[in-house]
């Protein structure tokens, strides 16, 4: 049975039903029928305490973060991976039928494509 409540649930306490004897934070007292008002201050009791600050911290870091991610999601790892879709199908101006590795095979069988590779390289 949860201890944090009389729920009847099985568990080690973490349900989300508030405990019949009040939580304190800070100088604010919390219980089953506290206001919204109240649970914003205890929210931002939560931000000023250490752990707060470094979520908040790290939060930053992120949303900073996100817009160099997205543009390197969409052109560098995208149209590698276009790249690979294509060549994995018989593609005139659109995708046709799906022919596997036979284009690597096609094109490990030239010369031509084998010499250009290894100039490529150089």
């Amino acid at each position: 049975m949860c201890r944090a409540s009389k729920c009847g649930r099985p568990g080690d306490g973490g349900c989300l039903v508030l405990p019949r004897q009040p939580i304190i934070i800070g100088r604010v007292r919390f219980n089953r029928k506290s206001k919204p008002m109240d649970r914003l201050i205890a929210a931002n009791y939560m931000l000023n305490t250490r752990r707060g600050r470094i979520f908040i911290e790290n939060l930053t870091a992120y949303i900073f973060l996100a817009p160099a991610g997205c543009l390197i999601l969409l052109f560098g790892l995208f149209p590698v991976a276009f790249a690979f879709f294509v060549s994995l199908h018989r593609w005139r101006r659109f995708p046709d039928e799906y022919v596997g590795l036979a284009n690597y095979e096609k094109a490990l069988g030239n010369l031509g494509y084998i010499l250009f590779f290894w100039l490529a390289l150089i």
